[in-house]
């Protein structure tokens, strides 16, 4: 079945010890969380709080 959890192949290894405290590999690996890179480069671009608003809720 094409939906069976299986193994990708690799493994995932991080020294706890090397990594930056803010760096994306911490949050990812160490701490769990998502780690959301900005698509544009612009960091003051407008983005309409409408299209925001369903992220909270996971919609």
């Amino acid at each position: 079945d094409d939906n069976d959890a299986r193994p990708m192949g690799f493994e995932l290894r991080a020294d706890p010890d090397e990594l930056e405290a803010d760096s994306d590999v911490r949050a990812v690996i160490l701490d769990g969380v998502v780690s959301i890179t900005p698509i544009s480069g612009d960091m003051t671009a407008a983005v309409p709080a409408a299209l925001l608003a369903g992220w909270e809720s996971g919609c």
